[in-house]
C-alpha cells in the first residue's frame, strides 16, 4: 500500500509539471479581409497570397505574404494591364492588353522589369471570333501563330500552335457530345518534348478528369470536384509514386467575386504520409482586394 501511494504521487507530480510546462503555442493564421463594396466600376483587383506551411515535426514554416498579381481595368470592364509577380523577387512580368475599334483585343504585349519580352496580334473571322495569333519576338520578328478552327455550328474544333518555320508544335482538339457540349479536349505537343493531356467534361462542361501521358505512358492522373457553377473545390493528382489531394475553398462578397481562396494540400509518397517531407496539411491562402473608380 505504501509503494502504492508513492507511485500515485509520483504520477500526479510528473502530471502537474507537464501541465505546467508551457507547450509551443500553435500558431493561428487569418488576414483581415477588406470590405470590397465599391461605388462604381472596378479600376483594378490586387491578389495576394500568403502561404502556411504547417508543422513538420520541429517547426513551422511561414512565407510571408506577397502580392501576386494586379490587374487593371478600363471603364467598360476591359482588362488594360496585368502585372503578374508570381512569387519573384525582382522578375515582375507585365501585359498590356490593347483593342480595336470593334472592342475586340487587337494587341497583348509582355514585358519584365519593363523590358519588352514579346508580343501577340490577334485576327478574327467575319463573325468575330478568333481566327489566328501571331506571336511576335522583342525584335518585332514572327516566331509562330495560333490557328482557330469551328465546325459549322461555330463551335471551336482546335488550336494549332507553328514555329516560325511553320512546323507544328502543339495541337488542341475539342469534341462535343451530340447536344453540342463540351466533352474532351485533347493537347499534343510535339518535337523533343512530345506529350499528350486530355481533359474530360461532363455534361455542363465543367472538368471532371485529366490524364497527361509521356512517351504513351501515363505520369500523372487528376480527378476533380466542381461546385454548381463549375468552380473547381477539390483535386486529386497521382504523379508516379506522389498523390496529392488539394483542397479549395472560397469565401464570396455580396456581388459574388471571391475575396479569399483557401488551398489546403495534402501530400502522400508511397502510400505513407511522410511529416518534415511532404509537409502534410500545407495551406496556401489567396485574397484579393478591390479597387474602383473615383464618382464623377
Amino acid at each position: 500500500m505504501y509503494m502504492e501511494a508513492i507511485n500515485k504521487y509520483i504520477l500526479i507530480m510528473v502530471l502537474s509539471i507537464l501541465l505546467a510546462i508551457k507547450l509551443p503555442a500553435v500558431p493561428e493564421f487569418d488576414l483581415d479581409i477588406q470590405d470590397t463594396k465599391i461605388n462604381g466600376p472596378v479600376s483594378a483587383v490586387t491578389t495576394f497570397r500568403n502561404n502556411l506551411i504547417t508543422y513538420d515535426g520541429s517547426r513551422w514554416r511561414i512565407d510571408d505574404t506577397h502580392v501576386l498579381s494586379k490587374n487593371h481595368f478600363d471603364l467598360n470592364g476591359k482588362i488594360t494591364e496585368e502585372w503578374d509577380f508570381n512569387n519573384y523577387e525582382e522578375s515582375n512580368g507585365q501585359l498590356i492588353w490593347e483593342y480595336n475599334n470593334k472592342g475586340l483585343l487587337d494587341l497583348r504585349s509582355y514585358t519584365i522589369n519593363k523590358q519588352y519580352i514579346s508580343m501577340v496580334r490577334f485576327v478574327y473571322t467575319d463573325k468575330g471570333a478568333i481566327d489566328e495569333i501571331l506571336k511576335f519576338a522583342s525584335n518585332g520578328a514572327v516566331i509562330g501563330n495560333s490557328k482557330y478552327q469551328y465546325n459549322t455550328d461555330g463551335k471551336l474544333t482546335s488550336i494549332t500552335d507553328h514555329d516560325n518555320a511553320g512546323t507544328t508544335t502543339k495541337l488542341i482538339n475539342y469534341s462535343y457530345t451530340k447536344s453540342g457540349t463540351k466533352s474532351c479536349e485533347e493537347t499534343l505537343w510535339y518535337g523533343k518534348d512530345s506529350a499528350r493531356l486530355i481533359r474530360l467534361y461532363d455534361n455542363n462542361e465543367f472538368i471532371y478528369e485529366a490524364i497527361g501521358y509521356k512517351a504513351d505512358k501515363i505520369i500523372y492522373h487528376s480527378y476533380y470536384k466542381t461546385d454548381p457553377n463549375g468552380v473547381i473545390t477539390a483535386i486529386s493528382k497521382t504523379f508516379e509514386a506522389d498523390t496529392t489531394r488539394y483542397d479549395i475553398s472560397y469565401i464570396n462578397d455580396a456581388y459574388g467575386n471571391w475575396t479569399r481562396k483557401t488551398v489546403i494540400i495534402y501530400i502522400t509518397r508511397n502510400g505513407y504520409s511522410v511529416p518534415g517531407e511532404s509537409y502534410m496539411d500545407t495551406r496556401a491562402l489567396n485574397y484579393r482586394i478591390f479597387t474602383a473608380y473615383s464618382a464623377g
